[in-house]
């Protein structure tokens, strides 16, 4: 068991790598630096979901990134899927200066990944309902 780092000192890249791959098999590290990494692979919201395939992207001092590979985001009623970035990432944290959810010290996989699935199943609830039931941030 890897013990939790201290406040303040991001995890290195390579053992976040490691976590990832560990945490989910069946991923794939498809890039990687002393100061980023591009993670790909499966996350489901719930036993009933479907599987989504899922990217991250992270680098060193900037906010990681979700993009939802496969399946394709559905529109409903014309509507586009709320809470993503103009460049198609999910919002799955608050990152404002000052309120930011996610810390360089937390483990992507333990935060940033459990936090797509929660995006998934409120997408989902989304598009069956119409109504958003995540907490919102205006972007």
């Amino acid at each position: 068991m890897m013990s939790p780092q201290t406040e303040g000192k991001p995890i290195p890249i390579p053992k976040q790598a490691d976590r990832l791959l560990r945490d989910y098999p069946g991923s794939a590290i498809c890039r990687q630096t002393t100061e980023s990494l591009v993670w790909q692979g499966n996350v489901r919201p719930c036993p009933l979901s479907p599987t989504y395939y899922a990217e991250l992207r992270y680098v060193l001092g900037r906010w990681p990134c979700v993009y939802v590979l496969a399946p394709a985001l559905r529109s409903r009623a014309g509507r586009p899927p709320p809470h993503r970035y103009e460049d198609g990432s999910l919002c799955t944290f608050d990152s404002r200066l000052g309120h930011g959810e996610w810390k360089p010290w937390m483990w992507l996989s333990k935060t940033l990944l459990p936090w797509t699935q929660l995006w998934l199943f409120y997408y989902e609830t989304w598009l069956a309902t119409g109504v958003w039931s995540g907490a919102e941030v205006k972007h």
